[in-house]
């Protein structure tokens, strides 16, 4: 499950993955600390993002900031 967004502020942008659960689980969805994650902007430039902790990933830049009405990738 990714949740997560872009803002256009510098240290805005977060992205929080974990696993899918059972509906009916009493337990929170286990959450993902091991992935790869990159943000790949409108001009083909890519951005790192890192671990911060429970699930949460942020850009390796901390003043990467999104520009509005353009179109990013999140891979």
């Amino acid at each position: 499950v990714v949740d997560g967004w872009l803002t256009n502020q510098p240290g805005g942008t977060k992205i929080r993955l974990s696993t899918s659960a059972p509906f009916d689980s009493q337990q929170p969805a286990p959450l993902v600390t091991d992935a790869q994650v990159t943000i790949s902007g409108p001009n083909g430039d890519l951005t790192e993002c890192v671990h911060q902790g429970s699930g949460v990933y942020m850009p390796e830049s901390p003043s990467f900031s999104g520009v509005p009405g353009e179109r990013y990738l999140l891979r």
